[in-house]
């Protein structure tokens, strides 16, 4: 499918930041640009073909940090810096339509509308554990997971609204690399040739991903046992907890995109202790990187990997991971092949060649919403 719609996808954290919001408007945006008339505006970075940088207030800067004392987090503080900066190139570009994933910007663009005639439709994807409630200030809503979609569905989200569509992965990415090459990877970042190692690619966080929860785990499962951490360390006092309970078996890591699949080899079982999450790329790249996974067993993630994949562990009980930690560890042989019998499928869901045309059907269903938001029409219905 090919569209002559101008589409402006918007992501403020591009440049500064990588996370999956990060992740899915890059690769989004490689995978439809040449068959929409699509820009990409971001924080920062190189300027490249149909992308521009937009600036503002970042996240880690001087200003977010010092505006935080006012009662709202620094990515608030990034997110309206960008959408006030980003309005009026995209009123300037004619653009039918805005694609953006951080909630912000819905309560930026909501209000500068009102006083702006013709502005384009909103496009809305939702990635967060938060209800439908907070995000209806758009005319269409994109959700990544069928748990969220029903949520929506039931709150009363009229079903024209919203698109049900997975995030795309570059599937061709992530393999397994041979035996050598996962000792020499081991060896740049100084973790043991033999022991076996546990991976957790998230926040650092005791919050939301848990990870002191999995550091305990590992503490209690067995003496050998490598813990590697690989995210922004939001918290550093889980690493340093860890490092005094791990007794040194604990490395951390900061990883670029293009070295993920290096960050998946050098481990033996990946684990993301999150009792929720919005979508999951981490979980679907780490199995197509050769990876055995646990995660917690709910209808998202059963969703998520499909009825064939059997390894989950209830993250509300310490015992229990550790006892999928154990069960894991002592199969690890089946569980990777089993996970590469379950590559192809995969691919088929998740490969961006072969979502790409269903976003680009979403776009056209999103600039032919009605002109009032979600949050109107439900208020209407209501009345």
């Amino acid at each position: 499918m090919v569209t002559k719609s101008r589409v402006a996808l918007l992501c403020p954290g591009i440049g500064r930041a990588y996370r999956g919001y990060e992740r899915f408007a890059s690769e989004l945006f490689r995978a439809v640009r040449d068959r929409t008339p699509l820009v990409l505006f971001k924080g920062e970075g190189d300027r490249q073909r149909n992308s521009t940088v937009v600036g503002g207030a970042g996240r880690d800067s001087v200003l977010s940090v010092a505006l935080e004392r006012f009662g709202k987090d620094r990515y608030f503080w990034e997110a309206l810096s960008f959408g006030l900066l980003v309005w009026p190139r995209v009123l300037a570009g004619r653009f039918d339509l805005m694609h953006y994933s951080e909630p912000p910007l819905n309560a930026v663009f909501s209000r500068l509308e009102r006083v702006t005639p013709g502005s384009p439709r909103r496009l809305f994807s939702h990635a967060l554990n938060m209800g439908p409630e907070h995000c209806l200030r758009c005319h269409h809503l994109h959700q990544v997971s069928p748990v969220a979609y029903e949520r929506a569905r039931e709150f009363g989200v009229p079903e024209n609204r919203m698109t049900l569509l997975p995030y795309g992965i570059e599937t061709a990415s992530f393999s397994r690399l041979d035996q050598a090459r996962r000792v020499e990877i081991r060896q740049k970042h100084g973790i043991p040739a033999t022991a076996p190692v546990v991976l957790c690619v998230a926040a650092i966080n005791r919050g939301h991903k848990r990870v002191d929860w999995l550091m305990k785990a590992v503490a209690g499962c067995r003496d050998d046992l490598h813990l590697v951490l690989c995210g922004k360390l939001e918290d550093e006092s889980v690493l340093h907890d860890a490092a005094g309970v791990l007794r040194g078996r604990v490395t951390h890591l900061y990883a670029d995109p293009e070295s993920m699949n290096e960050v998946y080899n050098l481990a033996d079982l990946f684990v993301l202790p999150s009792l929720e999450e919005g979508f999951g790329l981490v979980v679907v790249e780490a199995v197509l990187a050769g990876l055995p996974v646990i995660v917690h067993d709910s209808p998202h993630f059963r969703w998520l990997l499909g009825e064939r994949w059997r390894t989950f562990a209830d993250m509300n009980s310490l015992t229990s991971l550790i006892g999928s930690l154990r069960g894991a560890l002592q199969r690890l042989s089946d569980l990777a092949s089993e996970g590469v019998s379950l590559r192809q499928e995969l691919v088929a869901r998740y490969d961006w060649a072969n979502l790409a045309g269903d976003y680009l059907k979403m776009y056209e269903r999103a600039m032919a919403a009605p002109a009032a938001t979600i949050e109107r029409e439900l208020g209407r219905m209501r009345s």
